[in-house]
């Protein structure tokens, strides 16, 4: 910790508030930053898919790979994905690294009157490389955290024009976050709307989309997402990026990704 700077005990209160080594919880504030950049992403791919991806965030950075599995079964879309990353941090007077470990599971029905459901679940394994953690009166090192977010939407397909969608969606996000022997759990309400733009042209078929979500605690996130593919060779490509304001702190990711029928 880094006393050394403080001019006042205003400073030393300060420092030991948002030291992460005496608050181990607030190790987790990155991966809740991670969840939420997924969280009300309708992706889902018909096939098999990988990608990478890149998130900046206020005192972190992560680079990691996705692997995704989807289908459809009449109005049933169904998918998965499980990520692998490396995250640097370098805030509250620390710097560390940590290995993080993802998977999602997601559903989707759409009814015939374009009303729609769905529901995912998301897993986060992280694994810190910092030492001397104060933990219940012991000191640790390499603490190991854990979180899961669910959540569920509902909402209504509109068709504004030939190829353009417009779809309002309101639904709620619970998600319970823990390191060593520290917790925390939420649950927020969520209301917010994407835009589709599909056409084909030449055997290929091309969409844009863009999507955002403002939580009930002010928390927001706003994204959009480029594909391409060609249904004759049954490959295709995307590109995403996303942002999200968590507390007041900002992150950014952009993913790049192939996919394969089946």
């Amino acid at each position: 910790m880094a006393l050394d700077v403080a001019n006042n005990m205003d400073d030393i209160n300060r420092i030991l508030r948002d030291s992460v080594r005496l608050n181990p919880i607030k190790l987790m504030r990155p991966v809740h930053s991670l969840l939420l950049l997924e969280s009300g992403a309708d992706i889902l791919i018909d096939g098999i898919g990988a990608g990478g991806e890149v998130i900046v965030g206020d005192g972190f950075d992560l680079y990691g790979a996705k692997i995704n599995l989807g289908n459809s079964i009449g109005a049933l879309s169904l998918g998965g994905s499980l990520g692998v990353g490396t995250m640097s941090v370098n805030e509250a007077y620390e710097e560390y690294d940590a290995m993080i470990y993802s998977g999602r599971i997601m559903a989707k029905y759409e009814f015939e009157n374009r009303m729609f459901v769905r529901g995912a679940i998301e897993t986060v394994i992280a694994a810190f490389g910092l030492e001397d953690v104060f933990v219940d009166n012991r000191v640790i090192d390499s603490p190991n955290g854990f979180a899961m977010s669910m959540d569920m939407d509902t909402g209504i397909n509109l068709g504004v024009y030939d190829g353009i969608s417009f779809s309002p969606f309101v639904g709620v996000v619970s998600e319970y976050m823990t390191i060593e022997d520290a917790s925390d759990a939420s649950i927020d309400l969520r209301a917010g709307a994407a835009v589709k733009f599909d056409y084909e042209m030449a055997g290929i078929k091309y969409e844009y989309g863009m999507r955002g979500a403002l939580y009930s605690d002010m928390d927001y996130m706003i994204g959009a997402r480029v594909s391409v593919g060609s249904d004759m060779d049954e490959v295709g490509g995307n590109a995403d990026l996303a942002l999200v304001n968590q507390d007041g702190h900002m992150s950014y990711k952009i993913s790049l990704g192939a996919s394969v029928k089946f």
